[in-house]
């Protein structure tokens, strides 16, 4: 089986493997129940040619890589019709075959297919039905519609399952497009932490430090007006530390909790994009995932303040039942989706990392905005 994934057509192979497991429940059905209007002769034909084509579109679903799907549905849809019409047509028990191509397209195909395929389906059956008397009684007009308007309801509920999950597998994919671009942003994303982190210790700390030393070494030789000077270049040099240690680790949520933490973050970006935060932050929510939260509202505040435009940015964290929510809303220039999408190709990560983070312990992350009307983020937490 692992050469057959490893070279098959995945889908083709699946819908094979059905194919073939429903045909001795044809056979066990047809034994049991015997409809007046049978006719075993047309069944002992076609089922044995059911039987081979069964076995040969396995094969080569395993041995191809592509397999076109839509001639194999119509041969499907044909011999379930011949088998329905020898076995007794109308009110034959083989006429719920005719619910099982919708059925299946709607787990390997997209709702255009289960569509085409629900709406063939009915259409085979009414053939049946109009053809039926040659073999048997004439089929009753009524039974026929009921019948037909059963096949069709339950192509309707294919249809719908088929929806949901094409929403579901657009959903994925573009996850999938997002991490692989998150990946490849990260690969190098050290590094450049790396250099960013040399600088800064080179280009501020390092030269205060220096400057410092040649002051000492001034105050040293009688100048003690130097030691100020000194003074005053450790204490920028104590605070560049202290920035670049905050962001390497939120050493806030230890020392000061959570709401003091994000508080004291709001105010820093607020300063930065000059709007006015307001921020809530509920005692319950905090302690279960500090650290994500720190983050998120991070992240959030630090876009509002450098391309919201905004006035009043407001952020609280709430805790709701089995939950915890992050809902951060601003009242800026807003982002239209495909501003969105062009900001993750440019390599701007930070919502996408944040979805990444959110969605990867079971979350969900919303963001809600319309161009001129500001932008609302909804990051929802299992607790």
């Amino acid at each position: 089986m692992r050469w057959l994934r490893g070279r098959g057509d995945g889908r083709a192979l699946i819908i094979g493997l059905l194919r073939l497991a429903l045909l001795p429940v044809i056979l066990v059905t047809e034994g049991v129940i015997d409809h007046p209007g049978a006719d075993l002769e047309i069944f002992e034909t076609v089922f044995p040619l059911s039987c081979a084509y069964a076995v040969a579109a396995l094969g080569i679903a395993a041995l191809r890589r592509r397999v076109p799907l839509a001639p194999l549905a119509a041969v499907d849809l044909v011999l379930i019709a011949l088998l329905t019409y020898s076995s007794g047509g109308a009110e034959a028990q083989m006429r719920y075959v005719f619910s099982v191509p919708p059925i299946v397209a709607a787990f390997v195909g997209r709702p255009r297919h289960t569509v085409a395929l629900a709406a063939l389906s009915v259409v085979g059956y009414l053939v049946v039905c109009a053809v039926t008397p040659p073999i048997g009684a004439p089929a009753d007009l009524e039974v026929a519609a009921v019948n037909a308007l059963d096949l069709a309801w339950r192509g309707g509920l294919a249809i719908v399952m088929s929806m949901y999950l094409a929403r579901r597998e657009d959903r994925i994919r573009q996850l999938a497009a997002s991490r692989q671009t998150l990946v490849a942003q990260a690969l190098g994303a050290e590094d450049r932490a790396r250099r960013e982190l040399a600088y800064a210790l080179h280009d501020d700390v390092v030269q205060s430090l220096l400057s410092a030393q040649q002051d000492l070494k001034a105050a040293g030789r009688g100048k003690p007006g130097y030691v100020d000077r000194a003074g005053a270049a450790l204490e920028t040099t104590v605070g560049h530390l202290r920035r670049q240690i905050a962001g390497l680790h939120p050493h806030q949520l230890e020392t000061v909790g959570l709401a003091a933490a994000i508080a004291q973050v709001a105010a820093d970006k607020g300063r930065m994009g000059r709007f006015a935060p307001e921020v809530h932050i509920d005692e319950d929510a905090a302690g279960l995932h500090d650290d994500l939260l720190l983050s998120l509202a991070r992240e959030l505040l630090q876009n509002a303040a450098r391309h919201a435009g905004a006035t009043t940015v407001r952020l609280d964290v709430e805790r709701r039942d089995d939950s915890v929510v992050l809902r951060c809303a601003d009242d800026g220039r807003g982002l239209a989706p495909v501003d969105r999408a062009a900001a993750l190709q440019e390599g701007h990560l930070g919502l996408a990392g944040c979805t990444e983070r959110v969605e990867a312990i079971g979350g969900t992350f919303e963001v809600c905005s319309t161009p001129g009307l500001g932008t609302t983020v909804r990051a929802t937490l299992p607790a």
